[in-house]
Order: structure tokens, then sequence, then C-alpha cells
């Protein structure tokens, strides 16, 4: 007797839809995403164009390889973080484990949204960068920015991921704020690390955005590329170490704690 068997329905054409389902929601309310999105090329234009005759005209091109890695960190935290903590609260998230489309779809399409409003952001800054900033560089140089602004994302968006399902609704934009001003400040991404007193300007070397902005300043030629290899291996163990914390969150979330 045969039996009818249905396909599979496959995942990528699921993942994908998920993630247009999550840019338009976030962009429906444009109140609360605009603003993160521009706010990495705001900055910049307050603060590094007007560096444009310090450190020899290099400032600018500074902060732009630090300011995608600012960008892309908010982007991790709150567009990732705090949405997910609100659709905890509002049952949303319930509703999704409860339905067919597999619960890592949900949480991956959370990942590819944070990636893509970071380039969005990047692409403001490079932008501005190029135009008023008077920045030049290599086009593989602009390419490969582009490649660490996804990287940056990554990170920043499972760890946003662990303290969206960790954390209630308005707890998760507290300890968002409370790791993200600190981490931007030490990881020298609003000023080089230089500029602190010699007994704070290691405390980098444990944060992993300082890492991503390590790199990107090298591949502007800001930074020599000694440490390269260095910087992305203790990124990668971040990445890690941030998708087991959302894992165990998780975990944690489907026993009810």
């Amino acid at each position: 007797m045969n039996t009818l068997v249905l396909p599979r329905p496959t995942r990528l054409p699921q993942l994908w839809r998920e993630t247009r389902a999550e840019l338009l929601k976030l962009f429906r309310t444009p109140s609360f995403i605009l603003p993160t999105i521009a706010l990495p090329a705001l900055f910049y234009s307050l603060f590094a164009l007007g560096m444009q005759g310090s450190s020899g005209g290099r400032g600018p091109t500074y902060m732009l390889s630090t300011y995608i890695v600012f960008g892309s960190m908010a982007l991790g935290l709150f567009g990732v973080g705090a949405t997910l903590a609100a659709e905890r609260a509002s049952g949303w998230f319930d509703m999704q484990r409860a339905s067919p489309l597999p619960l890592w779809v949900f949480l991956c399409a959370k990942v590819l949204v944070a990636v893509t409003l970071a380039l969005i952001s990047m692409f403001l800054v490079m932008g501005i960068a190029g135009s008023a900033g008077g920045v030049r560089l290599h086009a593989l140089s602009w390419i490969l920015l582009g490649g660490i602004t996804v990287l940056s994302a990554v990170p920043f968006a499972l760890l946003g991921m662990a303290i969206g399902l960790y954390a209630r609704q308005g707890g998760a934009a507290a300890l968002a704020n409370l790791l993200f001003l600190p981490v931007a400040f030490f990881s020298g991404l609003w000023f080089p690390l230089q500029a602190l007193l010699p007994g704070l300007q290691h405390v980098g070397w444990v944060l992993p955005a300082y890492h991503l902005a390590q790199v990107a300043l090298i591949l502007t030629g800001q930074v020599v590329p000694d440490l390269l290899w260095v910087h992305l291996g203790i990124t990668f163990l971040w990445i890690a170490a941030f998708a087991a914390l959302a894992w165990f969150a998780l975990r944690r979330s489907e026993h009810g704690a």
C-alpha cells in the first residue's frame, strides 16, 4: 500500500521569508529602528568631521573604522535584545514556539536582520566619510569593511539574543545600555585608547568590540597588521561564547524561568 509522503519544506526559503517579515515589522515602527540605524552616522558627522585637520587628517578614517563596529554593536544589542524581550512580554515568542516554524529559523532571522541593518548603517557612515570626510580608500578596503560590519553584527546579535531571552522587557534595554556604553568606551570606538590613563588602555583586550575595531583599523591602514589573526581568533572565540550563552538562555526560557 502506497503512503502519501508530503515534501518537507526547505529551510532557506523559510529563513528568507521570516527575515523579510522581521525587517518589515521593524520598519513599520520607524521611531524605534531608524534612530539606531542613523546614530553612528550622526555621531560620525558631529565628531569625525571635526577631526579632519588633526592627526594628519587621519581622524575621519580612524573613526570610519571604529564607527561601523559601533553601529553593528548597537543594532545587535538593541535591535535583537530589546525586540526579543518585548516579544516575550507580549506572548508573541510563545506563539512562535508553538507554531510549525522551527524556532531556530525565527532566531536566525533575528541575527540576519541585525546584519542587514548594520550594513545599512555602514553605508550611511561610508557615504559621509567619502563625501564630507574626505576619506579615500582602495576599493578592496571598502569591501572588506563590509565584511567586518557583518562579522561585528553577529556576536552582538547573539549577545542581544541572550539578553532578550533572559531579561524582562524593561530589564533587557537597561542591561543592553549597561553593556553598550562601557564596551564602546573601553574598546576605543569613540577615540584612540592612547587618550586614556595607562592602566585603562589594556581593558579593551578582554572586549570583542576592541578586536573588531582593530581589524577594521588594520584594513584601513591605521594599525600595523602584525596581530590581525590574533584579533580575528579572539573575535571567533567571543562568537562561540555568545552563541553558547544564547543557547543556555533559550533552554532557561523553555523551562519557564
